[in-house]
């Protein structure tokens, strides 16, 4: 990929997270966020295991586009989800600092991890496999979350 066109990969990321940080929140309100969040992580744990696959410049915009809108969607609704899970208003901003406190330890961690596992292999696919399994292992919570309170009260959207 030339440098332009690399440089050009962001803005399009960008661009596709700002459809994914909208759409996603208005649909929550019909099916739930803590649903809608499951989906869009699944969407990009796939994405992210299958990332080192695309080949070509036109896949390499293609797949930045989609995961874009499926990573924007999860930056947008994990806030949303959180905040749906309480059960009095009160409890929301303790539950939100909560949830970013809990998970900032990851997002730091994570990014040296990745650059280690490049430095050790010198290609992209075990940052793949690392990055698929943290998040789908994040789905597996998410979706024991979701069980508790569906048994909780006795309703889908969550």
């Amino acid at each position: 990929m030339s440098q332009q066109l690399a440089f050009y990969s962001l803005a399009i990321l960008n661009a596709g997270s700002l459809v994914g940080r909208t759409l996603p929140n208005i649909l929550a309100t019909v099916f739930g966020p803590l649903n809608l969040l499951i989906v869009a992580c699944s969407v990009s744990s796939v994405l992210l295991y299958i990332w080192f696959l695309v080949t070509g410049n036109g896949g390499m915009l293609v797949f930045e586009a989609i995961y874009g809108v499926t990573s924007g969607a999860y930056v947008s609704c994990l806030p949303a989800a959180t905040a749906s899970l309480s059960k009095n208003p009160n409890e929301t901003g303790l539950r939100l600092g909560m949830m970013f406190f809990s998970t900032s330890f990851f997002w730091l961690v994570s990014s040296p991890i990745q650059g280690a596992l490049i430095g050790i292999e010198g290609s992209f696919w075990p940052v793949c496999v690392f990055s698929g399994s943290t998040v789908i292992l994040g789905v597996f919570f998410m979706l024991f979350s979701r069980f508790l309170v569906r048994k909780e009260n006795h309703t889908w959207k969550v």
